[in-house]
C-alpha cells in the first residue's frame, strides 16, 4: 500500500489536464485538474522554500468552502504536510485552544474571519494567488500511514479531540464510497457541507476527486440555490442532513424542478423522518441513510436506496471494507437481535487521537473503534441505531456535547448545578435545554448573554428551566434521563 500514488492531482493532470475538477457555485468559476495541480505545486514550493514547512508540519485552515482549500489539499499531498480545518463558528477562545493543541506552523484564513487575537502566524487565503513557483521541492517520501488531516471533534468530556486522519484512511474511504455509490470519473457531486467537518471533505469531495470526477462547491447552504444548482449541473451525487432537506422541500421551486440526474440523496448526521422520506420519494429521489464517524471512514454503513422504504430507520449494512460488531458492557459480542455498542475495525479506522493517549486507549480496544452508539442487527443483517451511550445530541447536523456547555456555565457565580440535554426542535432536529439549580436570582436572558463569546451559537441552550434540585438515581448520580 505504501507504493500507491498519494498525489492525485499530479496523476489526473497528466492524463486529463483539461477535465473539470471543481466548480464554484459562488462566482460561477470552474477549475481543471491541470489548474489545481499547477497551483498545488506553486503553493508547495512556497511553503517549503519560504516558510520552511516540512513533512508532518500542521497547517490550519479557517475558511468556508473555496478553491484555495483544494489548492492547499493538493499542496499537502505533495509536501506531506497535515491540514487542520478549523470550525469558523467557534469563538476566539475555542479556536485558540485548538491552535495551541495542534501546534500550527501556519494558519490560512478567509478575510471575513478575524485572526488578530489568535497566537499563530497567519496568511490570507487570497494571498495564495500571489505565490510564485520558486523551484521544485525535493522528493518527499510519504507513507500511507502518515496523516493528511487532523480533524477536531468534540468528546463526551467536552474537550475537543483531534482525529489523526491518514492517507490510508483517505484511500480506503474513497474505495468504500465508490463501491457503495458507484463513484467514477463521470460523477458530479454538489458539496455544501462545511470544510471543518469530515463530511465536508470526505463524504463526497475527496472520493470524487480521487476518481477524477467533478465537484460543485458552495461556501454556504442556501436551500433555493442548492436546488437550482443540482438541476443546472446535472448532479448525480449529493449529501445533506435532514434539516437541510426539510428546508429544500419548503422552497417554492421544489415541486417544479425534476432533478432527473439525481437518483438518491445521501443522508447522515441524524435520522430522517418517514414523512420527509416520502416527500423526496414522490419526486423519484430515494434516500440513502447511513452512518459515519470522524474517527473512521466517515463512510461506514449505507442503506441502499432500493431499501429506503422497506428498512425505514436503518443505517443499512457495513460498506465493503468495514468490519462491524456489537458488544456488551464487558466487551463480549452480543447475539443477533440484541442491543450492543457498535464497533468498527478495518483500514478506515484512525490510528489515534492527536497527542491524547488516554482518549485513544478508551476509543480503540484490540483494534476495534468503540462508537459509543447502541445498535442492533436484524435477521437480514441491517443495522439500527437505538440509543447514544454518550450524552451527545445533534442540532442541525452539529454534534453537541453537554459536558462542554455545563463546564462553561458552572463558572457562573449564580449556578451551583446544571445539566444540559437535547430536546426535539422542528427546525434543527434537537436543541439544548439546560436545567439549572441557582444559588441566587438569575434569568434565562442573562445566562444566554453570558454564553456569548464562550460558546458557539449552536451550543448555547435554547431553553433554560430553573429547578430546586437535580433528580438522582439510586446510585446517587444525577438522573439525566428523567430530565429528557
Amino acid at each position: 500500500m505504501n507504493n500507491i500514488n498519494l498525489d492525485w492531482f499530479s496523476f489526473w493532470s497528466g492524463i486529463v489536464p483539461d477535465n473539470k475538477a471543481v466548480s464554484l457555485l459562488d462566482g460561477d468559476r470552474t477549475y481543471t485538474y491541470g489548474n489545481i495541480n499547477s497551483n498545488g505545486e506553486n503553493i508547495a514550493s512556497y511553503l517549503y522554500h519560504i516558510r520552511g514547512i516540512r513533512k508532518g508540519d500542521r497547517i490550519g485552515i479557517l475558511s468556508k468552502n473555496c478553491i484555495e482549500n483544494i489548492y492547499l489539499f493538493a499542496a499537502a499531498q505533495k509536501l506531506g504536510a497535515i491540514l487542520v480545518p478549523l470550525n469558523y463558528r467557534l469563538t476566539t477562545y475555542e479556536l485558540s485552544q485548538l491552535i495551541e493543541d495542534a501546534d500550527l506552523s501556519l494558519l490560512f484564513y478567509n478575510k471575513e474571519f478575524g485572526v488578530e487575537e489568535l497566537d499563530c502566524t497567519s496568511i490570507l487565503l487570497d494571498d495564495i494567488h500571489t505565490f510564485d513557483h520558486l523551484e521544485s521541492i525535493p522528493q518527499i517520501r510519504i507513507s500511507s500511514q502518515d496523516p493528511i488531516f487532523i480533524l477536531y471533534t468534540s468528546g463526551s468530556t467536552g474537550i475537543p479531540k483531534g482525529v489523526v486522519y491518514s492517507h490510508r484512511m483517505l484511500y480506503w474511504n474513497s474505495l468504500n464510497t465508490s463501491v457503495s455509490l458507484g463513484i467514477n470519473s463521470d460523477s458530479c457531486a454538489l458539496v455544501c457541507m462545511p470544510p471543518f467537518h469530515t463530511g465536508g471533505w470526505n463524504v463526497l469531495l475527496t472520493p470524487v476527486l480521487h476518481h477524477g470526477g467533478h465537484v460543485i462547491l458552495t461556501e454556504k447552504f442556501d436551500s433555493g440555490e442548492i436546488l437550482i444548482a443540482l438541476d443546472k449541473f446535472g448532479c448525480n451525487q449529493f449529501m445533506a442532513v435532514p434539516t437541510m432537506l426539510r428546508m429544500m422541500a419548503s422552497e417554492p421551486t421544489f415541486n417544479n424542478l425534476q432533478l432527473k440526474h439525481l437518483p438518491y440523496i445521501i443522508v447522515g448526521g441524524e435520522a430522517m423522518s418517514i414523512d420527509l422520506i416520502k416527500v423526496y420519494e414522490s419526486k423519484n429521489i430515494s434516500i440513502r441513510q447511513g452512518f459515519g464517524m470522524t474517527e473512521a471512514g466517515p463512510n461506514l454503513t449505507s442503506l441502499h436506496h432500493n431499501q429506503s422504504m422497506k428498512k425505514i430507520g436503518s443505517i443499512g449494512k457495513p460498506n465493503m471494507y468495514v468490519n462491524v460488531k456489537l458488544i456488551d458492557e464487558i466487551g463480549n459480542e452480543v447475539k443477533q437481535g440484541e442491543l450492543g455498542e457498535l464497533c468498527f475495525s478495518g483500514p478506515i479506522v484512525m490510528p489515534a487521537y492527536w497527542k491524547n493517549e488516554e482518549a485513544t486507549t478508551e476509543a480503540l480496544v484490540d483494534g476495534w473503534l468503540l462508537s459509543g452508539d447502541i445498535a442492533l442487527i436484524d435477521e437480514e443483517g441491517y443495522l439500527y441505531i437505538k440509543d447514544r451511550k454518550k450524552n451527545m445530541f445533534i442540532s442541525g447536523g452539529e454534534n453537541v456535547y453537554p459536558a462542554e456547555i455545563e463546564k462553561e456555565l458552572l463558572k457562573h457565580a449564580a449556578i451551583t448545578e446544571i445539566v444540559v440535554v437535547g430536546v426535539p426542535n422542528e427546525k434543527w432536529g434537537e436543541v439544548g435545554k439546560a436545567y439549572v439549580v441557582a444559588s441566587q436570582p438569575i434569568t434565562e436572558v442573562e445566562l444566554k448573554e453570558y454564553c456569548k463569546g464562550k460558546l458557539s451559537k449552536f451550543k448555547i441552550p435554547k431553553h433554560f428551566e430553573f429547578i430546586d434540585k437535580m433528580p438522582v438515581s439510586s446510585t446517587g448520580k444525577v438522573d439525566r434521563k428523567s430530565l429528557n
